[in-house]
């Protein structure tokens, strides 16, 4: 109690007071504590039902895949059974045909062979009468063993292979689709990016005369790099240091990976494909000819889309075949593939690229020129390469700004 007579200055409560509101404080947050833990045994709960409903529809997603499969199974069991079975039965129809052309001919042999053997017998030392009888004899059997009849002959064969199409067996098996059925747009949540949200995880730099032309990540760790007039790809870490260095008779220009290797374009724009295998073997992918490969890309479905510097673009499968192409307006560059078949496409000059996305059909579905969210336009951009997200949105870096 001195507080309350010499240092009246000083705020102060009596002990017993602070001590019951401390109690109050502690009984406070021990609700709140309490609360919070419910809430999260409830988040957890939640959550575990999710996953345990989620790998529930993953079960019967993966059943009714297997079912699929199995009929698809079924049915080409049967069409293979269908075609054997049409074997087996030209092979019994060639049978009975062959047992009906020699039954004759068999007899005729018999019967000739019968006839030489008392031919030579008897016409050794010869009776006049049994001169004359044999010559009789052979006079009116000879006639008989006419060679020159006709036969059915043999039909030619030959079997027309079919052609796989896994776009077709695709659409016959079905798709994942995730997210809701009613929504058959990604939806995203847009996210202003500046420099405080980029981390910048290592860096690699080449000599001013030879700037990196082509960047194509492989996993988390490695990505290959192709330089301007250098004809070494090169594979770098992410750490930025080159692991390996791989010497080629070209100087490579866009690439684009795919399970088999890596799909490389020329930079003098040449009309063939090259590959890259895991054991470093290069091939001739595709020869476009009459057109040049310029920029390449591989869809999530594995069709090989290359621009052609012209209107047209080309989309070959895995084998390097041409499947089809499309046209993508003025003359197309950068090239990148989207989902569903779609491509984003530059085209343009060189001051000034716009950006088309270009639907399976061919037809331009949405068109860039530079249009920001600001009510803006930009006077001009360049992009030297294009990329796109999962959401397929494509990020287009401009040179020019």
């Amino acid at each position: 109690m001195c507080f309350t007579t010499k240092h009246n200055q000083h705020a102060f409560k009596h002990f017993e007071d602070e001590i019951n509101t401390q109690k109050h404080y502690v009984r406070e947050q021990l609700k709140t504590l309490k609360s919070k833990l419910g809430q999260f045994n409830e988040k957890l709960s939640n959550r575990r039902k999710e996953i345990t409903t989620f790998k529930e529809s993953v079960d019967i997603i993966s059943k009714d895949v297997k079912e699929r499969g199995t009929k698809i199974k079924v049915g080409i069991d049967y069409i293979v059974d269908n075609v054997l079975a049409e074997l087996s039965s030209l092979v019994a129809e060639e049978d009975r045909l062959f047992q009906h052309d020699c039954e004759h001919d068999d007899k005729s042999v018999k019967q000739i062979k019968q006839l030489i053997g008392e031919v030579e017998q008897q016409s050794e030392n010869p009776s006049s009468g049994t001169l004359f009888e044999l010559t009789g004899r052979l006079r009116t059997t000879l006639p008989l063993y006419d060679v020159t009849g006709t036969s059915v002959p043999t039909r030619p064969l030959s079997f027309e292979t079919g052609q796989i199409n896994t776009d077709q067996l695709k659409k016959m098996i079905g798709y994942v689709q995730t997210g809701s059925k009613n929504y058959s747009t990604p939806k995203y949540e847009k996210k202003e990016i500046n420099n405080q949200h980029v981390r910048k995880l290592t860096t690699f730099q080449t000599s001013p005369n030879k700037s990196i032309f082509s960047i194509c990540p492989i996993d988390n760790t490695y990505t290959w790099i192709s330089r301007f007039g250098c004809r070494d790809l090169l594979r770098v870490n992410k750490k930025g240091n080159v692991t390996e260095t791989v010497k080629l008779d070209f100087a490579p220009w866009s690439l684009a990976l795919t399970n088999s290797g890596l799909l490389m374009t020329l930079q003098d724009h040449s009309p063939f494909i090259h590959k890259l295998s895991e054991n470093r073997q290069v091939t001739i992918f595709a020869d476009i000819s009459p057109f040049k490969a310029w920029f390449i890309s591989v869809s999530d479905t594995d069709e090989v889309i290359v621009s052609t510097g012209t209107t047209t673009i080309l989309v070959l499968n895995m084998s390097g075949d041409k499947v089809r192409q499309i046209s993508c307006g003025p003359a197309g560059k950068r090239i990148v593939c989207l989902t569903r078949g779609n491509v984003a496409i530059t085209t343009g000059g060189t001051d000034f690229q716009k950006l088309n996305i270009v639907n399976k059909s061919g037809q331009i579905i949405h068109t860039w020129s530079g249009e920001l969210d600001n009510g803006q336009t930009l006077p001009g951009t360049r992009q030297n390469s294009i990329a796109r997200d999962e959401y397929d949105r494509v990020f287009v870096p401009d040179l020019g700004h």
